[in-house]
């Protein structure tokens, strides 16, 4: 199969966006036959894989997650947080939320090693996250030095979950515990072992080799 799509991106970044495109084909059980980078033009010549259109899907798609702390000093009647806060839409639960989470990023998933999908006792998906030697030891130095306050966990620009720190984590694997269904979960956790991609991404169309 191959998959030629649209995007804006500079050399410099080939070899990543190249990079991130290879493991996301691998997370369907495919490879990648080769890549033609051209202009504003990336063509993928993709092998193996029986869902086109469900992996070129993912491979447009970009999930970036932030660890940022709680505002708790924000009073949820008030008319807006502090300066140093902004207020987030809570993505879990069928009400309207906003919680107010604080500007500075603790630690992004930049610095996911892997992650992958399990099911907790509540039968729900959850996404398991190990983080690089770096993720690990600011994961566990935020966590040590922060008992008792809240974590949030965000996923484009929403609170996923916002869990009160009960000890310093310190094996560098954190857990999300959200309703996904099985389609988003894997798009997930595939978009965040894979990094982040460096530019936006179209899809120009979908072809068979004969």
């Amino acid at each position: 199969h191959s998959f030629p799509t649209r995007r804006s991106f500079r050399s410099a970044e080939e070899k990543k966006l190249t990079t991130i495109l290879k493991k996301k084909v691998e997370a369907f059980g495919g490879s990648i036959g080769k890549i033609t980078l051209q202009d504003d033009k990336v063509e993928i010549l993709v092998k193996g894989v029986s869902e086109p259109l469900e992996l070129a899907g993912v491979l447009m798609s970009n999930d970036s997650l932030q660890f940022r702390f709680v505002d708790d000093r924000f009073d949820s009647g008030g008319t807006k947080p502090s300066a140093e806060s902004e207020l987030l839409p809570v993505m879990s639960g069928g009400s309207k939320e906003y919680l107010a989470v604080r500007h500075k990023v603790e630690l992004t998933g930049d610095h996911i090693k892997s992650a992958s999908i399990s099911i907790d006792k509540w039968q729900h998906q959850a996404i398991i996250i190990h983080f690089d030697p770096v993720g690990k030891s600011t994961f566990a130095r935020i966590t040590k030095n922060n008992i008792g306050k809240r974590l949030a966990f965000i996923l484009n620009g929403g609170v996923l979950i916002a869990p009160v720190i009960q000890m310093g984590i310190l094996d560098g694997v954190a857990q999300i515990t959200v309703n996904f269904t099985l389609n988003e979960a894997f798009r997930i956790s595939v978009n965040l072992r894979s990094g982040s991609l460096p530019a936006n991404l179209s899809l120009a169309g979908v072809e068979k080799e004969l």
